[in-house]
């Protein structure tokens, strides 16, 4: 949790001397405090309401216990061994198979459930990835990566701005991709969550004390990833177990999670160590 206060803080520091370094040269002092102001407030706005305005929350609704007792029981049971307070859960209608998590604080989180897989998975399942998505938000990082998430969507507004109308050139698109891509190399390497996904695995699967039923978990998200794609926003896809497929050069070159092929086998090997017990 340390680590991630210390690189919300360097993203912060970042995006004020972004807005303050020009006006800075060009009219020394004023100009620094003018534009550090700036970015002050660019920060404020970004966050001010965030959560309501966050594109993944308005398109989802949320999951009462009267529709969903089984997953709200499950996320009690499993809060309350981490330590934690119980997220909000929410639902995205999709027939893609997938589970995020988001929030700007640790005492007001999101586990946001797809219909596909509220519809079609058995209990076994769920619990596993509600165990792994709740060990998630128990690293602290959960909020440095919904700040990443609510950047993204003011950068695609900006391009979208840039590239009105329908289908743009491939040129302009490029071009507008190479001005503005620079932009998100640094906040994207201190937001995103710097926590090693196999570590989560093995901390969920032993809390759950069912190391197959993640790693059968993870056969059905890496089988349906392509059958049946889970349809969500660009700059939020880093908040789900499994990061739907992207043709975005940006996408693929950060936002790249260890296959579920070499997943599967770390999990795996940890019931047959508990076997061998």
């Amino acid at each position: 949790m340390r680590f991630a206060n210390l690189r919300w803080l360097a993203f912060l520091v970042y995006v004020v001397l972004g807005f303050a370094l020009a006006p800075g040269l060009l009219w020394g002092l004023a100009g620094l405090t003018g534009g550090g102001l700036v970015g002050l407030s660019f920060l404020f706005a970004l966050r001010f309401r965030a959560l309501a305005r966050l594109d993944l929350h308005k398109q989802s609704k949320p999951l009462t216990v009267a529709e969903a007792p089984r997953e709200h029981r499950i996320a009690e049971e499993y809060c309350r061994r981490l330590g934690i307070e119980k997220p909000m859960l929410r639902v995205i209608e999709t027939t893609g198979i997938n589970i995020g998590v988001y929030g700007f604080s640790r005492e007001n989180q999101v586990v946001l459930f797809t219909r596909g897989l509220l519809q079609s998975w058995r209990k076994d399942l769920v619990e596993a990835v509600v165990a792994r998505a709740l060990c998630r938000i128990w690293t602290g990082e959960v909020p440095n990566e919904t700040w990443l998430a609510r950047l993204f969507e003011i950068f695609y507004r900006f391009e979208a701005a840039l590239l009105p109308g329908g289908k743009p050139s491939p040129l302009k698109a490029a071009v507008v991709q190479i001005l503005l891509y620079p932009l998100t190399l640094f906040p994207t390497f201190v937001l995103k969550s710097s926590v090693d996904e196999n570590d989560l695995d093995s901390k969920s699967a032993r809390m759950t004390r069912d190391p197959r039923s993640l790693a059968e978990a993870y056969r059905r998200l890496d089988a349906s990833s392509e059958r049946t794609p889970c349809r969500i926003p660009f700059g939020a896809r880093h908040l789900f177990l499994s990061s739907p497929p992207s043709m975005d050069p940006l996408a693929r070159l950060f936002f790249s999670k260890p296959s579920f092929g070499k997943r599967i086998k770390a999990v795996e090997s940890l019931f047959r160590t508990a076997s061998a017990q």
